[in-house]
């Protein structure tokens, strides 16, 4: 529905009409087109008439769920069918998910309810990679518009959901073998564009087996790499310290580490660098939870972006995958 402007002999006056029919059905959002003069930030206009009584028990759609959703009458209605569409990749929320990306890609992810409770649903986010078939952009648009820290997604939910995903295509039964694969391989190619440590792990997404992994020693290299970040970065007032003591003391507690990994970082200054990579390959290995930090999430997840970006290519990504691997490869 176009919301008219009132006008003033012919000059816009920046008040909108409510169009009558929006007092009925709903809610509505009202937001601008991409090239509208008028931009704003998108809002909910509910009828006065609506949230009589509704039966929220009667809901299995996520359009359904949008519709009665109520941040305290019924705060759990979209989170209900999130979960629901990780068990099911036939759901059809997924494709109500599909018509939000392609229709308001120029709104921000957080004006929808349903972008927000997929991005607190591990499950669900993991699945909408290959369901959805999203590239990198968009992945992008997650982590950054909704704080998603990729690679806080276990690497053993990711084996699963691939294999689920593979499951499903073959299933169809619509889908040449040829193109299955070809939608595979895509996917593949995805992945370590966005969860650090695929691009070391070979065929683990396919097959689970870690056993084959190949490992280095890393109280010989890892000493090297980092002794490299500090020829790179002398002056330790650049480099990112929140979070660092908590880090430090994590780091201290896990025996299993060589002494060698554990006494990388000699200074408070650097301990945030140094030892992220580590905490957060034990993260994406299922070894720990980001809670097991004991730092608030919203600095933990505004740490970890600025900390991982300080060196992400030479640091960061490579630490946090021989690491990955490390650790897979010890279950076996």
């Amino acid at each position: 529905i176009h919301i008219e402007e009132r006008t003033s002999q012919g000059v816009g006056m920046g008040v909108f009409f409510i169009d009558s029919a929006m007092n009925r059905k709903g809610p509505w959002l009202v937001y601008p087109e991409p090239d509208s003069n008028c931009q704003f930030r998108p809002l909910l206009h509910v009828a006065v008439c609506k949230r009589a009584n509704h039966d929220y028990e009667d809901v299995h759609s996520l359009h359904h769920a949008a519709e009665l959703f109520h941040p305290i009458k019924a705060p759990d209605l979209i989170n209900q069918q999130i979960s629901a569409m990780s068990d099911d990749l036939n759901h059809s929320g997924w494709q109500y998910l599909d018509d939000l990306r392609m229709n308001f890609s120029h709104l921000p992810l957080s004006t929808f309810e349903c972008w927000k409770s997929l991005a607190n649903n591990s499950s669900a986010l993991a699945i909408s990679i290959f369901k959805m078939e999203i590239d990198e952009a968009f992945c992008n648009r997650i982590r950054d518009e909704l704080a998603v820290i990729w690679e806080s997604i276990p690497l053993p939910m990711w084996v699963e959901v691939f294999q689920r995903f593979k499951s499903y295509l073959a299933e169809t039964g619509l889908l040449s073998e040829a193109l299955i694969n070809s939608v595979i391989t895509n996917r593949k190619q995805v992945l370590p564009a966005v969860v650090p440590g695929f691009e070391h792990l070979g065929n683990y997404l396919e097959t689970g087996d870690a056993s084959k992994l190949q490992i280095a020693p890393i109280q010989v290299i890892l000493p090297i790499w980092y002794q490299d970040l500090r020829h790179q970065f002398t002056d330790e007032s650049v480099w990112p310290d929140v979070i660092g003591s908590a880090l430090r003391k994590w780091i201290l507690s896990q025996q299993e580490l060589p002494v060698e990994i554990q006494n990388l970082s000699l200074i408070p200054e650097t301990n945030a660098v140094t030892y992220l990579p580590f905490f957060m390959a034990y993260v994406s290995a299922g070894k720990v939870e980001l809670k097991e930090l004991h730092v608030p999430v919203s600095l933990l997840k505004f740490a970890i972006r600025m900390i991982s970006d300080f060196e992400l290519q030479k640091w960061y990504r490579p630490t946090h995958s021989m690491i990955v691997a490390h650790l897979l490869t010890s279950e076996t």
